[in-house]
C-alpha cells in the first residue's frame, strides 16, 4: 500500500484578531490561526502485478482499444498497480489504477472515486488518431502530433473528451569520451587529442490542448525538470504538477477534479514514455528502472527517476512500459512500416479528425 508521512504544523490561514465583550464590562481580545499537519513525503507502491486479460482491468475497454485489439485482448497481458490518493487534509479522495502493456502499445490511468466508480481516464492514443501539422490549415486552432519527432499523446476523458496532453523529450545529448593525444617523438609529429562531448539528460516538453470550455492550446510553464504548471482557465488558475513530491495541486476555480488528477498522471506517464533509454540488455527497453541502473554507472548527470514519486507511481518499476526506445530498438522498422501504412490509409479520412479541431 502507499504510505503517507506527515509531521509538524503549517499555518493555513493568516492570523485573525477577535474581540469579545463580557457582561458589557470587560473586553477580551485574542488571535486565531488555523494549522494543519505538513506532509513530509508520500511513498507510492512500486509493485506492478501481471494481468492476462486487459479487458478485465479497463473499465471501458471499447473506448480505448480498437476492435482488432479487443479481439486479441484475452491473449495480450499487461501490468497493473493501484494507488491511494489523498487531499491536502490527508483524506483519501480517489484511487488511481495505472496499466501498461507493450503488446497493446498502451498506457492508461483510471481515476476512481470512493464509491468505486471510474470518474476520469487518461490513455495513450496512437499517431493515426491525431492529424499531423501539415494536414491542418491552422495548427493554432487544432491539436496536431509529430510522431516522427518522438511526440506521444495522452487523451484525458471525464464525462466526455476533456483534453489532450502531448509530450516529447528535448535536449538529450549522448556523452562521447575524449581521445587522448599522442606525444610526438624525434622525427615523428604528435597527434592532437580530441575533446569529448559532455552528455545532457534533457527534459520533457509538454503541450496541452483543451477540449472543454475555451478550446485550444493552453500555456504551460516549467520551473524545473520536474515541475510543470498548466494555465487551464486563464489568469492565475493554474494546475501544478510536482513529479518529485508526487503532488497535483490546483485552485478551487478548477472544478473538474478527476480530470485534473488525470493530467498529473498523464505528465508522469509521458515522462516515462518519451525519455530516451540505453540499457545493456535490448529486452529492457520496456523496463525503465532496468535502464536507469546502467545509466547511473555511465552517466552521472542522469535524471534520478526513482526519486520522482509521481514517476514511480506511473510505472518506473513496471516491466511492460511501451517507451519510445522500445519501439525504436525492439519493434523497429516493422512498427514504423505499419505506422506509415496507417497514415497513408488515413489521408482520405479527414472526417474522423474534425473532433480534435475548434
Amino acid at each position: 500500500m502507499d504510505t503517507l508521512f506527515a509531521s509538524g504544523r503549517d499555518a493555513t490561514s493568516t492570523p485573525v484578531r477577535h474581540e469579545v465583550v463580557i457582561r458589557d464590562e470587560q473586553k477580551v481580545a485574542f488571535t486565531t490561526v488555523a494549522y494543519q499537519r505538513r506532509p513530509l513525503s508520500y511513498v507510492f507502491t512500486q509493485a506492478f502485478h501481471r494481468a492476462e486479460d486487459v479487458t478485465q482491468i479497463l473499465s471501458t475497454p471499447t473506448l480505448i482499444l480498437s476492435p482488432a485489439l479487443l479481439a486479441q485482448s484475452s491473449s495480450l497481458s499487461c501490468e497493473v498497480a493501484i494507488h491511494r490518493l489523498v487531499d491536502y487534509r490527508h483524506r483519501e479522495g480517489f484511487t488511481c489504477r495505472v496499466m501498461h502493456s507493450t503488446l497493446l502499445q498502451l498506457s492508461s490511468v483510471e481515476i476512481i472515486n470512493n464509491t468505486g466508480i471510474v470518474v476520469s481516464t487518461a490513455h495513450v492514443v496512437s499517431g493515426d488518431a491525431i492529424p499531423q501539422i501539415q494536414q491542418v490549415s491552422d495548427p493554432n486552432k487544432c491539436c496536431t502530433l509529430k510522431p516522427e519527432e518522438g511526440e506521444r499523446a495522452v487523451l484525458i476523458r471525464g464525462k466526455k473528451d476533456w483534453g489532450i496532453c502531448i509530450g516529447k523529450w528535448h535536449g538529450f545529448v549522448k556523452g562521447v569520451p575524449g581521445v587522448a593525444g599522442v606525444k610526438g617523438t624525434e622525427g615523428n609529429r604528435g597527434v592532437r587529442g580530441t575533446p569529448g562531448v559532455k552528455g545532457q539528460p534533457g527534459r520533457l516538453l509538454l503541450k496541452f490542448f483543451a477540449l472543454f470550455g475555451m478550446q485550444g492550446w493552453k500555456l504551460i510553464s516549467q520551473a524545473s525538470q520536474e515541475k510543470f504548471s498548466i494555465n487551464l482557465l486563464g489568469g492565475t488558475s493554474r494546475l501544478n504538477v510536482d513529479l518529485r513530491k508526487g503532488q497535483i495541486s490546483f485552485p478551487a476555480e478548477i472544478q473538474d477534479v478527476p480530470e485534473a488528477i488525470a493530467i498529473g498522471f498523464a505528465v508522469a506517464i509521458l515522462h516515462l514514455l518519451c525519455q530516451p533509454y540505453n540499457p545493456s540488455d535490448a529486452s529492457s527497453y520496456m523496463v525503465p528502472s532496468a535502464c536507469g541502473v546502467r545509466s547511473q554507472e555511465l552517466t552521472p548527470r542522469r535524471i534520478h527517476n526513482e526519486d520522482l514519486a509521481l514517476v514511480v507511481a506511473a510505472g518506473y518499476f513496471c516491466g511492460s512500459v511501451p517507451t519510445n526506445s522500445y519501439f525504436k530498438h525492439t519493434v523497429g522498422a516493422s512498427w514504423r512500416l505499419r505506422w506509415m501504412r496507417r497514415m497513408w490509409w488515413m489521408r482520405g479520412m479527414w472526417g474522423l479528425w474534425w473532433m480534435w479541431c475548434v
